[in-house]
């Protein structure tokens, strides 16, 4: 009886030590790690600076040359925004009464703006030189990048315009989200448009002012289109 027992337990041992071992529990997501180096901040403003001057550098002639520079150059500008931050952060309170397909549409309104007035900030990249002046780490993952546009012939010794540049990090490294226009910010200014006008006439009066911005600053672009996916 006893030698039957042995064997049995001998063979369930066997079998457990045969068995495949049991699946690791998943680890748990890695920490995402604050940036400590404020410069990859500037190094992603020069990186995408200096790709507007080669696309300038190497166009080729003609009107085929102008349309494929024109949607490099769209390209290049609509990679370096974060336009998800600048719409939530321009609506503040009032991203939250909207639904899922109001949010992709104010996202596709307010980049297409972002788009616009960042180009128009950055001039002629193939006539300017962009200086770094200062940079500054702000809370984690935000950071303030300071410069002037130089001209590349300089007619006075006081010729330039200062820009500045509100940069966010995130999976896709370091992107901007805000820019000062006239020594004002671009966000704060409509932050500041949409709150009065929330006040006075709740979401139909946000929504009134969007549909205006987005006849002024019309989507039509593939890259400014890519603003509003989810």
């Amino acid at each position: 009886m006893m030698t039957h027992l042995l064997a049995i337990l001998l063979t369930a041992q066997a079998a457990i030590a045969a068995a495949p071992p049991e699946p690791a529990a998943p680890s748990a997501p890695p920490r995402q790690v604050c940036p400590k180096d404020p410069k990859a901040a500037e190094k992603a403003a020069r990186h995408t600076y200096s790709q507007l001057v080669a696309e300038y550098a190497d166009a080729l002639p003609g009107p085929r040359g102008e349309s494929h520079r024109e949607r490099r150059v769209e390209e290049i500008i609509a990679r370096s925004l974060d336009v998800g931050t600048f719409a939530r952060e321009t609506l503040k309170r009032v991203w939250t009464k909207g639904d899922a397909a109001q949010q992709r549409r104010w996202t596709e309104t307010l980049g297409s703006m972002l788009h616009r007035k960042y180009r128009d900030r950055l001039q002629d990249p193939h006539k300017h030189r962009l200086t770094i002046t200062k940079v500054k780490l702000v809370k984690c993952h935000f950071a303030v990048v300071e410069g002037r546009l130089v001209p590349r012939i300089r007619k006075r010794t006081d010729d330039g315009n200062d820009v500045v540049l509100r940069m966010s990090h995130g999976p896709s490294g370091w992107r901007v989200y805000d820019v000062k226009v006239d020594e004002t910010s671009l966000l704060l200014m409509w932050r500041s448009r949409f709150r009065r006008i929330y006040n006075d006439g709740k979401l139909a009066a946000v929504e009134g002012q969007l549909a205006k911005l987005a006849k002024r600053y019309p989507c039509k672009t593939p890259a400014c289109k890519r603003f509003a996916k989810p």
